[in-house]
C-alpha cells in the first residue's frame, strides 16, 4: 500500500481498520500497536483492554510449527490467534490437531493469494500448538479488564538472497515439488539474488546424496529470471538427476560469488533443505503352483497414502530382460530355480515405488499310468496311477 508523510525523517504511520498488504523495494520493520479498546476509562463498563504493540514478522520469514502460551494472568478475558498463510497451506493446517472451521478464516483483503485465521481461544491458560506445510505467520493477543497482551509467534530468519528448490525429474502434474522419495531422480535449483560468477555446490557434504563430489562452476548460465515478492532472483542448477536412498531431511551447503554481494571475497552461503518422504508403497503377490508349465499370476497392490499419490504408471522387470508396464502382470518363466521380479509404480509427482521379491519355480510334476487285466469286453483292468513331483 502506497504510504506518505515521514515523520522525523525516519518512520510512516497509518492507521486501518481493514485487512493491508505492505511491500517495499528496501528492507523495513513493521510494528503493529492498537489503542485500548475503549481508550478512556468509562466509556464503556467494564473498562476493557490497554494499549498494545508487536513487530511483524515478514511472509517470507514464516515458520511451519510453533507453540506458544494463551495467559489468564491479570484478569484476560479473551484470547485469539491471527494468522495469515498461503491459501494452498489451509488444507494442512492444524491449530491443536484440529483443522479451523470454515467460519474461522477468510480470503486476505488486500492479497488473494492468503487466508486469514482468526480463532478465539477457551478454557484456562494452556499451551496450544499450530502446524502447516506452508509457512505462516501468526500471532497470539488477549484483552482483560483494563489489561492486554500480544506476541508475534516467531520469525524463521532465512537467506532471502537465495532460495532453494528441487523439482522430480519424472515429475508430470507440473505442480511445485515440496518433497522427493527415496530412489527418485530429482534436480537441485538454487535461486539467486544476484547474477552470479561461481557456484560450489557442496555435495560430498549431504550424507545419503547420490552422486556426492563436489561441483564447482565457473561462470555458471543462469536458467531464468522470476520475481518473488518484487525481487528478481536468477535460477542456477546442475544439468543432473540426484537420488537418496532413505526418508529424512538432507542438507546441502552451497556458496555463490557475485560482485553484487557486500563481502570480503565477494561470497555468501546457503543451504538446500531436500525433504525425502516415503515413497508410494509398492508390494505384490503371486497366485498358482508357480510351476514350469503355468503361467504365473503376479497382482500388485498399492496406496494413495490419504490422497498423497496419483499412480500414472507401472513397470515389471523379470530376470531374462522382459518387461510390463501395467499393474498386474502375467508371466511364464522358461527356467527352474528362483527368480528376481521387480515391481515399480510411478506416481504424478515424480516419485517412485520399488521393491524386488525373488520367486522359486519348480519343475513340472510328471505323471505316469499303468494298467493290468485282460482288454477283453466285460474284463476289469486296473489302472496305476504315478506321481513325480
Amino acid at each position: 500500500m502506497p504510504l506518505s508523510g515521514l515523520i522525523n525523517n525516519f518512520y510512516y504511520e497509518f492507521t486501518s481498520n481493514t485487512g493491508d498488504y505492505i511491500e517495499a523495494d528496501q528492507p523495513v520493520l513493521v510494528s503493529q500497536y492498537s489503542v485500548s479498546a475503549n481508550e478512556c476509562v468509562g466509556l464503556t463498563d467494564p473498562p476493557v483492554g490497554d494499549p498494545e504493540m508487536m513487530y511483524l514478522s515478514p511472509i517470507e520469514q514464516g515458520v511451519k510449527n510453533v507453540y506458544f502460551y494463551a495467559t489468564r494472568n491479570q484478569a484476560i478475558d479473551l484470547n485469539f490467534i491471527n494468522v495469515i498463510l498461503p491459501q494452498n497451506g489451509l488444507a494442512s493446517l492444524l491449530i491443536d490437531g484440529v483443522a479451523p472451521a470454515t467460519s474461522e478464516y477468510i480470503t486476505h483483503p488486500a492479497n488473494a493469494n492468503y487466508a486469514v485465521v482468526v480463532k478465539r481461544l477457551f478454557g484456562a491458560a494452556s499451551q496450544h500448538s499450530i502446524s502447516s506445510d506452508s509457512s505462516f505467520i501468526a500471532s497470539v493477543y488477549g484483552v482483560g479488564y483494563y489489561e492486554s497482551y500480544g506476541y508475534n509467534m516467531g520469525t524463521l530468519v532465512n537467506n532471502l538472497n537465495a532460495l532453494g528448490e528441487i523439482k522430480n525429474s519424472l515429475n508430470t502434474n507440473n505442480k511445485p515439488d515440496t518433497f522427493t522419495c527415496p530412489k527418485t531422480p530429482v534436480r537441485l535449483f538454487i535461486k539467486l539474488a544476484y547474477p552470479a560468477t561461481s557456484i560450489h555446490w557442496k555435495l560430498s557434504q549431504a550424507n545419503g546424496l547420490l552422486p556426492n563430489t563436489d561441483s564447482v562452476i565457473n561462470n555458471p548460465v543462469s536458467t531464468g529470471t522470476s520475481q518473488i515478492n518484487g525481487r528478481t532472483y536468477y535460477t542456477y542448477t546442475l544439468q543432473q538427476d540426484f537420488s537418496v536412498a532413505n526418508p529424512g531431511t538432507y542438507h546441502i551447503p552451497v556458496a555463490y560469488t557475485s560482485p553484487d554481494i557486500d563481502a570480503c571475497n565477494n561470497t555468501e552461503s546457503a543451504t538446500i533443505a531436500v525433504v525425502v518422504k516415503p515413497g508410494p508403497p509398492s508390494d505384490f503377490s503371486t497366485t498358482g503352483l508357480l510351476c514350469l508349465k503355468d503361467t504365473v499370476q503376479l497382482t500388485g497392490t498399492t496406496s494413495t497414502v490419504g490422497g498423497l499419490f496419483n499412480y500414472t504408471g507401472y513397470l515389471w522387470n523379470f530376470d531374462d530382460g522382459s518387461t510390463q508396464n501395467t499393474s498386474n502382470a502375467k508371466k511364464k518363466f522358461t527356467t527352474t530355480g528362483n527368480h528376481d521380479v521387480r515391481y515399480r509404480v510411478y506416481a504424478d509427482n515424480g516419485c517412485i515405488g520399488d521393491t524386488t521379491k525373488t520367486i522359486s519355480i519348480n519343475a513340472n510334476p510328471s505323471l505316469s499310468i499303468t494298467s493290468s487285466g485282460k482288454p477283453c469286453i466285460d474284463s476289469v483292468i486296473n489302472l496305476l496311477f504315478f506321481h513325480y513331483a
